[in-house]
């Protein structure tokens, strides 16, 4: 039985990855296509991590403060 953080990255790499190209990080995806010139998939590198930090303060704000986060 795989531990529960490889099958979390395990289930991570076989649904992200094909979107993303397999890579989960940030400035190592963004290196290549900086030098190349090739935008096509960027998006999800800068949407993604903005994104996630977001969400991770909202539901930080709603557990541990005890109140609903102001979404403008």
């Amino acid at each position: 039985m795989r531990p529960p953080a490889e099958a979390v990255r395990h289930l991570a790499a076989t649904t992200v990855g094909p979107a993303s190209g397999g890579s989960f990080n940030p400035a190592r995806s963004l290196d290549p296509v900086l030098y190349n010139q090739e935008w096509g998939d960027v998006w999800i590198y800068i949407v993604g991590p903005l994104a996630g930090g977001v969400l991770g303060g909202a539901i930080w704000a709603y557990l541990v403060q005890g109140r609903k986060p102001a979404i403008a």
